[in-house]
């Protein structure tokens, strides 16, 4: 678990959308790790950022994360298993081979059809695909929205995507293989999951363009499930673990986690709410600091990101090292994508194009600095 000591309440392991990685959950890690659960956000053989298109089979997968479950547990050790988009598919897959170890299901943004209104008309030819196996030659482009609202964050996808051909939040092309077997495996799941009689929560946006909400209000109402919650989102689309509403997807995954075990010793103080995320704890942070010398302006800017990095992602601020990379405290490209938002926010600046440029916190309020100075308020 990536938080070992979190261990008041049963495991939760979050699977990530198909071919995707991880780092779909890196928005959300650190709410979770404040609101004391112990989770891990898996990689699975084959399915991680696989690199095998010519004859994926989703069985495989199935099959592998069921191991990796069963690594991460102590024998007859409950747990609570949720994923994203195709990783929803995926973790009740595993659930309906596991059920006597699987205390509860979180499926969030579930696409168990695909219907949403930012999807193509042509999108229906991926069938014909399918039947003559022609599949194996051709591949769906990631497009915009990205699954994202948030424009500054869809911004940022879109140009990680035009650089690499993996973004922190799925790949650039899908493999039309791959997506067969993600629907062969969406079509064994949706005929059995009225054998699985265990709490349940779906958390879908109204907006979703992947798959529109009622449809997942229809399945929803289908399932003979006594335990069951749908949460609704309203200012996100697919992607909801990196958009508007990341934080109300970990608070829900919380709340459901809590109630399913024994309860943490003492409730984090964490910004749930969009009223409460918009100033940050420190109120004197809002005070403009008087220019100084070059050296004390830079000292004054680190001790402003240090809270901000603490106010954020909750780690202290005697740990943070100057000169230190920022990989080195878990904030990967897209918590500093963040970050960097949350910087831009609160020192009314613009990074633009100067991103590669960062890596520490001394860059960064260098960085900072410079761009202050050529553009004074």
């Amino acid at each position: 678990m990536q938080d070992p000591q979190s261990n008041s309440t049963i495991p939760l392991l979050l699977f990530h959308g198909l071919l995707s990685s991880p780092q779909e959950f890196g928005l959300i890690s650190h709410t979770l790790r404040g609101h004391g659960l112990a989770y891990e956000a898996v990689t699975v053989p084959g399915y991680t950022l696989a690199s095998d298109h010519k004859s994926p089979d989703w069985r495989q997968w199935r099959d592998a994360a069921i191991a990796v479950v069963e690594s991460r547990l102590e024998p007859r050790q409950p747990v609570v298993l949720g994923g994203l988009c195709m990783g929803g598919v995926l973790a009740a897959a595993v659930a309906l081979e596991l059920r006597c170890r699987v205390a509860g299901l979180v499926l969030i943004s579930p696409s168990f059809t695909y219907d949403g209104w930012g999807l193509q008309p042509i999108r229906h030819l991926r069938h014909l695909g399918y039947w003559t196996g022609l599949d194996r030659f051709f591949s769906v482009a990631e497009r915009e929205p990205y699954g994202i609202k948030n424009p500054k964050m869809r911004k940022w996808v879109k140009r990680e995507l035009e650089q690499r051909i993996q973004s922190a939040v799925g790949p650039a092309r899908v493999p039309l293989r791959a997506l067969r077997e993600g629907e062969r495996m969406t079509a064994d799941v949706r005929a059995r999951l009225d054998q699985l009689d265990g709490p349940l929560m779906m958390i879908h946006a109204r907006e979703d363009e992947i798959t529109r909400l009622d449809s997942v209000q229809r399945l929803f109402d289908a399932l003979p499930i006594r335990d069951k919650e749908l949460a609704i989102l309203e200012n996100s689309y697919h992607m909801v673990t990196v958009d508007n509403d990341r934080h109300q997807v970990a608070s829900h995954l919380a709340g459901f986690v809590k109630r399913l075990g024994p309860a943490p010793l003492a409730e984090p103080a964490l910004d749930d709410g969009p009223a409460a995320r918009a100033l940050p704890r420190q109120a004197s942070i809002s005070t403009i600091t008087p220019r100084c010398s070059s050296t004390e302006d830079e000292m004054n800017t680190l001790n402003e990101l240090k809270q901000l990095i603490q106010d954020k992602f909750d780690i202290d601020v005697a740990t943070l090292k100057d000169d230190a990379p920022l990989a080195d405290y878990g904030i990967d490209s897209l918590s500093l994508a963040e970050l960097l938002f949350s910087v831009e926010d609160r020192f009314d600046i613009d990074f633009a194009d100067h991103r590669q440029d960062i890596n520490t916190l001394t860059s960064l309020a260098a960085l900072i600095d410079e761009l202050r100075a050529l553009h004074p308020a």
